[in-house]
């Protein structure tokens, strides 16, 4: 290399209070390639260690000789270069990531309606259940590619059956008890679902994400003339896991009621209902205790 090439350069430094060796930079090194600094000169080389500020670079050429240069003096490919080596070195392994991941249940009124029957009338009350999230990643590196898999769950104990609206009115006198709203418990309660996924953004360090799962609609029947619980669907608890765009688990969190605690995602995997649509079924063989 000529004076003049080498003067492009900065001279050989080797501080090593200033590099984030304890990163494994040095038993990492990067591709080789020619980086050009702004003034158009070129030299083969590879990254073996990064500045921690990130303002600095620690380059070796193949014969061996080592320079330290300014980043910003490099071209804009050289840079981006760099930034996603420090990544793949700064990125922790699956196992080694943490998260701080909170969930709470939120149930909102839908409606409430009086139902009327030859036996027995019913207020039908429908309310909305799903969880907020709040999401923190605890890595000190930008992490993307993440997805939430969660599956909601709830014992679906209550069936209302309405009338059909595209009916023509019954003569007075002459009423259907067929078209008249119906209701039943089911003895043995199903376990409806919904599992969804939920696309995350690049989680950065101790910044929280905040989402919401879909929700399920739960069924209340309480007696029309004293307000008195006759029966009504249960939540039953979430699954939740965060997953990285390889399928790794990187974490899983569940909020569970007691009967519940048995299922996690291995019993769930074969329980899915074969008519499922749209993430939304029952669990087969649904009754599922401690």
């Amino acid at each position: 290399m000529d004076r003049s090439l080498r003067a492009g350069w900065l001279s050989v430094l080797m501080l090593a209070g200033a590099w984030s060796a304890a990163m494994g930079q040095e038993e990492n090194p990067g591709e080789w390639r020619a980086f050009q600094d702004k003034d158009g000169n070129r030299i083969e080389a590879r990254a073996v260690a990064l500045s921690s500020d990130f303002r600095r670079v620690q380059i070796l050429r193949r014969d061996g000789r080592a320079f330290d240069l300014t980043v910003t003096r490099l071209s804009l490919d050289d840079q981006q270069h760099l930034r996603d080596w420090y990544l793949s070195l700064a990125t922790p392994k699956p196992d080694q990531m943490r998260f701080d991941l909170t969930i709470a249940k939120a149930e909102k009124p839908l409606s409430r309606e009086r139902l009327t029957s030859a036996v027995k009338d019913a207020l039908w009350e429908k309310r909305e259940y799903r969880y907020d999230i709040r999401l923190t990643s605890l890595s000190s590196v930008p992490l993307s590619g993440l997805k939430l898999e969660y599956t909601l769950l709830m014992e679906d104990v209550v069936k209302v059956t309405e009338p059909d609206k595209d009916a023509s009115p019954p003569t007075p006198g002459d009423e259907d008890d067929d078209a008249l709203p119906r209701w039943r418990t089911l003895p043995e309660c199903e376990i409806r679902y919904f599992r969804g996924t939920i696309d995350l953004p690049e989680l950065t360090y101790n910044r929280p994400h905040a989402t919401e799962t879909a929700s399920l609609a739960i069924d209340a029947l309480k007696s029309s003339d004293l307000d008195r619980e006759i029966s009504q669907d249960r939540p039953a608890g979430l699954l939740i896991r965060l997953v990285d765009a390889e399928g790794h688990v990187l974490h899983q969190q569940s909020d569970l009621s007691r009967q519940h605690l048995a299922l996690n995602w291995d019993t769930l995997s074969n329980r899915w209902d074969p008519r499922e649509e749209a993430g939304s079924g029952v669990l087969i063989n649904s009754v599922a205790k401690n």
